[in-house]
């Protein structure tokens, strides 16, 4: 059979994002505060733990980037490994991109989503019955299970083919269509399904009632005349539509009645059951490689389509990003997934804009404290982690360039536990992450650097590192607290944070072009909430 993927355009495709996804610097497992020991003899010995035992797989950007919140909600509970490690995955070519991006188009369309998801629905149903089938314990119960399992798999696949016919514009979902209706007609397709259909009507065709006395309970089979319940209708319900069943058999295990039945009902139609036995025992692997892996892939789709439908359902905006060749980066509407998805309605949440020229390898980003500088630049970030795994992005209008890479930075609190000082730390990290960064094109986005040394110290560092970083064809995202940054160099627009027009204490959440502010309005915000030293002073005296 041709090679087809849902994720992936071509073998080659796969096979060259899988290993490139393997060598992506992923993030370490912080070490472990607690001490653990274990008496050895007589002595208290300390139990090293294995720093790669718990290391984590997701990309190391994911959590400065709050992209593993985000993953998290579009998974769910969901620990199938391969659906995980899709997300860990950056595609490298536009026509990959578009590849998934179509078949996200195709399934805006209601009634396509529709038949899609319920063809998914299905072969959950089919796995679940085959798990049942193996919980049973009775034989009969068993195979009934497994019969049920394939009449629904061969269905299913009918009616998605029936409900999508002439409706799909995505060349992997129409890839996918013209593979099912192959296999629709195969002799394999055609004769299990024939059979199981026979087979299926032969056992739901049998019935029998229940007699229930005072000391044991008596089965008759249909054709026989003691169907009480039947002459009991007729008298009392004589024009009525009346139904008084009681139906067996609901439950994986069966009931020790259930069982009774069970037996009389297999040695009554002994060559149904039989025959039954051997067919789904015989083909118990009646499900296809192909539709394995469409239903591995589709369940992509599905989580990343109802993980969107719930920020829209919010009026937040999706688009569809256009990918340019230059550095140019134009967004518009754009918001931080976290704080959406939190979030009661869209006009909860600040939405900003950018526009980077391609004259510009980069921005600084200062201005007031907790004014939404780190967002904003966390929002960037998320933007083009989504357009690498072929999403719609989160805004009215994205236009960005295909990045290599994603890399960030973010500083954190100093550990003890490393035994290295904080700058110390940053710096080892930093030269771990170029390390990883061979390619141009990256996106670094970058948060507080050096904020551990001097201010002369950092400015001279970060001019060091955003040097050489351009000098790769990279884009930069760098929010600093050094004001003087922001005309250090010419390739750097400076953005700032945009207070309100009457009071600089006021944050509005937006960041815009303009020159960088030798404040950060700390001042204003101890005055606005009566902390300044002098408000302090005349509150302890009029106490």
């Amino acid at each position: 059979m041709a090679y087809f993927s849902l994720l992936y355009e071509t073998k080659l495709s796969e096979d060259r994002i899988k290993t490139t996804a393997k060598k992506q610097w992923l993030l370490k497992a912080l070490p472990d505060k607690q001490r653990n020991f274990e008496l050895v003899g007589s002595k208290m010995v300390e139990i090293k733990n294995d720093p790669n035992k718990d290391a984590c797989r997701f990309p190391a950007f994911f959590k400065d980037l709050n992209l593993d919140q985000v993953i998290e909600k579009i998974i769910l509970e969901d620990t199938d490994t391969m659906l995980k490690e899709t997300f860990y995955e950056l595609l490298q070519t536009k026509e990959e991109i578009t590849y998934r991006q179509d078949i996200f188009r195709d399934l805006e369309k209601p009634d396509i989503y529709q038949s899609i998801l319920k063809f998914y629905g299905s072969l959950s149903q089919v796995k679940q019955f085959i798990d049942y089938s193996e919980r049973a314990n009775h034989p009969l119960q068993s195979c009934k299970y497994r019969l049920d399992a394939m009449n629904l798999y061969y269905n299913s696949i009918r009616c998605l083919l029936i409900e999508t016919s002439q409706k799909i514009d995505s060349a992997g979902l129409n890839n996918m269509l013209t593979l099912l209706k192959e296999y629709t007609i195969s002799d394999t397709f055609l004769n299990l399904s024939n059979i199981s259909i026979t087979l299926k009507d032969k056992i739901e065709s049998i019935h029998y009632n229940l007699t229930i006395l005072p000391d044991k309970i008596l089965l008759y089979f249909k054709n026989e005349d003691n169907d009480f319940s039947e002459k009991l209708k007729n008298v009392f319900f004589p024009n009525q539509n009346y139904q008084n069943n009681i139906i067996f058999f609901r439950q994986v295990t069966l009931t020790d009645l259930e069982l009774k039945i069970a037996d009389v009902l297999y040695k009554k139609e002994k060559g149904v059951f039989t025959d039954c036995s051997e067919f789904t025992t015989k083909h118990s692997d009646f499900i296809d490689p192909l539709i394995v892996r469409i239903y591995r892939e589709l369940k992509f789709y599905i989580s990343c389509h109802t993980y969107i439908y719930t920020l829209k359902s919010k009026q937040f905006t999706f688009c569809y990003p256009e990918i340019v060749t230059n550095r140019k980066l134009e967004l518009q509407g754009f918001y931080d997934l976290v704080l959406a998805y939190k979030s009661k309605i869209s006009s909860d949440i600040i939405s900003n804009n950018i526009l980077l020229d391609e004259i510009f390898s980069g921005v600084w980003i200062t201005g007031s404290n907790q004014g939404g500088k780190t967002t904003f630049a966390r929002c960037i970030g998320q933007i083009a982690y989504f357009m690498l795994i072929g999403l719609p992005v989160p805004g009215h209008f994205a236009r960005l360039p295909l990045f290599s890479g994603i890399f960030t930075h973010f500083s954190t609190e100093e550990t003890a536990l490393t035994g290295n000082g904080k700058l110390k730390e940053e710096l080892l990290q930093i030269k771990e992450m170029l390390s990883y960064a061979n390619n141009q094109d990256n996106l670094y986005i970058l948060n507080e650097l050096f904020s551990s040394t001097t201010t002369l110290d950092a400015y001279d560092m970060n001019k060091l590192l955003i040097q050489r970083l351009i000098e790769n064809n990279s884009s930069i995202i760098c929010v600093t607290h050094i004001p003087s940054l922001a005309a250090s160099c010419k390739e750097m627009l400076s953005l700032g944070t945009k207070t309100g027009n009457n009071e600089k204490n006021r944050r509005t959440y937006q960041i815009i072009p303009k020159a960088a502010e030798p404040t950060a309005y700390a001042s204003d915000i101890a005055n606005r909430y009566h902390l300044t030293y002098k408000q302090i002073k005349e509150e302890l005296v009029h106490e």
